[in-house]
């Protein structure tokens, strides 16, 4: 059967991504959101200052890590491992970090589409059409042009459904 998805993906060398892609089926999920989070608020979160060195430089390797993917052709997902519920409101930071090395359009595909994929949900979550879950959300901007967008979810998404169903609407 083998591996589906190799999370936690961040530091993947060019030749490494080559074996991956040679699976033909191995998707990637990298996570910058858990580093900036570290540098940024790992103190306040209680990390010993040990902890947080071993993250110094890190950042410039994750992030050659995902352009080595994209040479390779990789499908890449993505996620935050955001730790600590005081610190929910940063994972969608992760939309933003990733613009470093790949292009908005990207992004909200390996949200998305490539997301779906990885759980084997594909043509159910993350597309809009017949038959699918109907999780969808109205956003008051583009994030094609701007994909911080995301971070201001508070107001700048007025309305979200899941399940077909209205979730939160404000203002509409």
């Amino acid at each position: 059967m083998g591996i589906r998805s190799i999370d936690h993906a961040t530091c993947i060398s060019d030749e490494t991504a080559r074996l991956i892609a040679a699976t033909g089926k191995t998707y990637t999920v990298p996570t910058l959101a858990v580093v900036h989070q570290i540098m940024d608020s790992g103190a306040a979160a209680g990390m010993p200052p040990e902890s947080r060195a071993k993250i110094v430089g890190a950042k410039d390797t994750m992030l050659a890590g995902i352009e080595s993917c994209r040479r390779a052709v990789l499908k890449i997902g993505l996620g935050t491992d955001i730790f600590g519920t005081q610190f929910h409101d940063l994972q969608s930071n992760e939309f933003r970090y990733r613009t470093e090395v790949d292009k908005p359009i990207d992004i909200l595909r390996s949200a998305t589409s490539i997301n779906a994929e990885i759980i084997q949900r594909k043509g159910e979550l993350g597309v809009i059409a017949p038959g699918a879950k109907a999780d969808m959300i109205l956003i008051d901007g583009n994030p094609l042009e701007y994909i911080a967008i995301f971070e201001k979810y508070r107001s700048h998404m007025p309305l979200i459904l899941k399940g077909g169903e209205v979730k939160k609407r404000v203002g509409l």
